[in-house]
């Protein structure tokens, strides 16, 4: 019953008692006076006896009034409280179904929010929780149904700081935010939350119901680690980068026993230029993984850019890191077989006392040059027979075709007298200048003289690709460009330029006049000629694809 029934009940009860009071008063009143007026008036028994009858009479009718009057008036007064109980139980209906759907439409918008929200109460009772909070940590209502189950399943060891934390929140009156939290998952994965609680009123019980809201910063954070990853780290190799170096360069000025190490891949643009650079791309992943297993495990190693590496090595031992540059040069020349001109020139220095890792930076790098020089001069003395090895796996090259070329080239050097730096370039043209097929997909080679047409213009490639090689190694400077031109036309309709007479170099004029007609007697091209067959046919093209003069000292050295 509400309140105000219960001051109408009371206020029957004061009624009822003045009534009964009233009644009471006057019935004894009337009992007294109306039995002394009796011996007043009545002269004798008979009359005392009529007096009486009429007294009891007139008593009962007031009394009947009276207690018709009184039941009358309750009867009106209990129909009132009737109908206003009546009114008052609607209203608490209306009211209960209006706190309901109210109470429904706030977990409507919990179980739809966009974040993940929980709903608690101070008595340590999960409420509701969002469905985006539970798509996010795997956790329904029934995992966590009390604060404590949640702080234990998501907080790990820190569950009874989280425990004593939230029950403070209890206490507020508005929003505050908590902090960022990390989060296990039902499914243990790490979720990074900002938590903000806020008051939201008290349910049915009384009990003060907090929201709890969460702001998922996960994504965030991951993406923040990846690029800071990204800012200290090479994404081809994952080492560390030129920034990572320099930032904790400094770092080492008062360490003790810490040196550096430089490494350098040499003829990487070439390889890039020859092979492509997902080829040199691979390369550089192997060197990295070759230094990273070679190292000691606490080295920083990063790429400065390019095919430059270094390493800032702990308890740095002179020894361990040669027998390091050993081991690595060794597996470079052991997995390199089809790049023979592959190599790495390395330089080293212990840090000084009191000195930064710059002077032993330098250090290092005088002694890198020095290794890439030797490097260099190692890698010419015995790349031509390297080349030639795999240029004759691959390609339909034969060394019998370059020991008929030898033969001629010297009876052609001797009849046009040519001088020794002018033989030496045509016996090198003679010796490298198909090299830049070692590139070139060995599809176009799969039977002699037949090209795969789809990939015939790929030939054309190997001449660029031959000058690559020739250019990038000192000793082979000089030959470079004739292998470039030694498919030129004297009238203009050759490749790569285009060249004319004598803007192809001398080397390349002659060798064009002894490749072909080698071509032709020894039936390379599909069909063998004879002697006489094939000079005929070198005439034939005189002045439009060889060298006139040139190849009628040519011929007079072929007849006699």
């Amino acid at each position: 019953m509400d309140h105000t029934g219960s001051e109408d009940m009371k206020k029957g009860h004061k009624d009822a008692l003045v009534v009964t009071g009233i009644y009471t008063v006057f019935g004894v009143t009337w009992i007294l006076f109306s039995d002394w007026l009796l011996f007043r008036v009545a002269p004798d028994l008979e009359a005392f006896v009529y007096f009486s009858v009429v007294k009891g009479l007139v008593y009962v009718a007031i009394s009947a009034a009276v207690i018709f009057s009184v039941l009358m008036y309750q009867h009106h007064r209990n129909e009132a409280l009737s109908k206003r109980l009546s009114t008052r139980e609607e209203s608490g209906k209306r009211f209960a179904e209006l706190l309901s759907m109210q109470k429904q439409l706030l977990f409507n918008m919990v179980d739809e929010s966009p974040l993940p929200v929980m709903l608690h109460t101070e008595n340590k009772e999960v409420v509701r929780l969002s469905k985006h909070f539970t798509e996010r940590t795997g956790y329904s209502k029934t995992d966590i149904p009390t604060i404590r189950a949640w702080v234990e399943k998501a907080f790990n060891r820190r569950h009874d700081d989280m425990y004593e934390h939230i029950a403070k929140t209890y206490d507020i009156e508005e929003r505050v935010f908590e902090g960022n939290f990390t989060i296990m998952t039902k499914h243990r994965r790490k979720l990074s939350w900002d938590l903000y609680s806020v008051y939201i009123g008290r349910d049915e019980r009384g009990l003060r119901v907090i929201a709890t809201i969460a702001i998922d910063l996960t994504e965030q954070k991951e993406r923040e680690k990846s690029l800071t990853h990204l800012s200290y780290h090479d994404d081809l190799t994952e080492l560390y980068n030129r920034r990572y170096f320099n930032e904790v360069s400094d770092l080492y000025k008062n360490k003790k026993d810490v040196g550096i190490l430089l490494a350098d891949i040499n003829g990487l643009k070439l390889i890039n230029d020859v092979f492509g650079h997902e080829e040199g791309d691979r390369i550089l992943i192997r060197f990295a993984r070759l230094l990273q297993d070679n190292l000691p495990k606490e080295s920083v190693i990063a790429r400065l850019g390019g095919d430059e590496f270094v390493a800032v090595i702990q308890r740095f031992n002179a020894q361990h890191v040669k027998e390091a540059i050993r081991d690595i040069k060794h597996e470079i020349r052991r997995g390199a077989s089809d790049i023979p001109f592959l190599s790495a020139a390395f330089g080293y220095s212990k840090k000084a006392e009191n000195h930064t890792l710059r002077h032993a930076f330098l250090s290092a790098e005088n002694m890198l040059y020095k290794d890439k020089i030797h490097e260099y001069n190692r890698q010419t003395k015995g790349v031509t027979e390297a080349l030639l090895e795999n240029l004759y796996k691959r390609t339909d090259e034969t060394p019998e075709h370059l020991e008929r070329l030898t033969r001629l080239g010297t009876r052609m050097a001797d009849r046009l007298k040519l001088r020794k730096h002018e033989r030496g370039e045509l016996f090198r043209l003679i010796k490298l200048h198909d090299i830049g097929k070692i590139s070139l997909d060995k599809r176009l080679f799969s039977e002699a003289g037949q090209y795969d047409p789809e990939l015939a213009q790929e030939v054309t490639r190997h001449a660029e690709i031959g000058y690559r090689i020739a250019n990038a190694l000192p000793k082979l400077k000089n030959v470079a460009y004739a292998i470039l031109t030694h498919h030129e036309h004297v009238d203009g309709s050759g490749y790569p330029f285009g060249l004319k007479s004598e803007e192809i170099p001398l080397s390349a004029r002659i060798f064009r006049i002894l490749d072909d007609y080698d071509i032709l007697v020894s039936g390379t091209s599909g069909e063998e000629h004879t002697k006489q067959e094939a000079l005929a046919k070198l005439i034939s093209h005189r002045g439009t694809y060889y060298d006139e003069k040139l190849l009628d000292v040519f011929v007079e050295e072929m007849e006699d």
